[in-house]
């Protein structure tokens, strides 16, 4: 039985996320995911693809109506940094072992996929929301991935 990675572009047609000069958020994560989908696909990853127009709340229910147990899968959440800083950033949850464990796996193998600078993973809890609903709400393993907006040319030349 193949393993399943639930996606998410974080953000919906309702919270479309931060605005900048390449376009919303939100539209930027797709492009992500987009192109994230079939390179795990060939990795031999089934991948459930949330749909676009949920809030975060629905997005999380959405997993968890498909998933029971915390080894059913793994859930991502795509995301872009308008924050700073160059390359890309991956959000665990807490300081659980595993969790850390996954996320830096997931984070090295993008990075050198991509040439993006490798940011490092960090905890839920060093965010100004001192945890991320995503990572903690979900039933299954899960991160929240942030690529810095310096780098969408990169993504619009495809």
């Amino acid at each position: 039985m193949k393993k399943i990675v639930y996606i998410n572009s974080g953000h919906s047609d309702l919270e479309p996320g931060a605005i900048s000069i390449h376009g919303t958020e939100r539209d930027l994560n797709i492009m992500v995911t987009d192109e994230l989908i079939p390179l795990l696909e060939r990795q031999g990853f089934k991948v459930e693809y949330v749909p676009d127009n949920l809030k975060l709340r629905p997005s999380i229910k959405w997993i968890n109506d498909r998933t029971s147990y915390i080894n059913d899968g793994l859930a991502l959440a795509i995301h872009f940094n308008k924050g700073g800083g160059r390359g890309a950033e991956t959000y665990r949850y807490g300081n659980n072992k595993t969790s850390n464990s996954i996320a830096k796996k997931l984070l090295s193998k993008y990075c050198k996929t991509t040439g993006l600078k490798n940011r490092g993973v960090k905890s839920d809890t060093t965010t100004r929301y001192k945890r991320l609903a995503f990572i903690r709400d979900t039933n299954i393993w899960s991160t929240l991935h942030e690529r810095s907006e310096e780098h969408t040319s990169e993504l619009q030349s495809h």
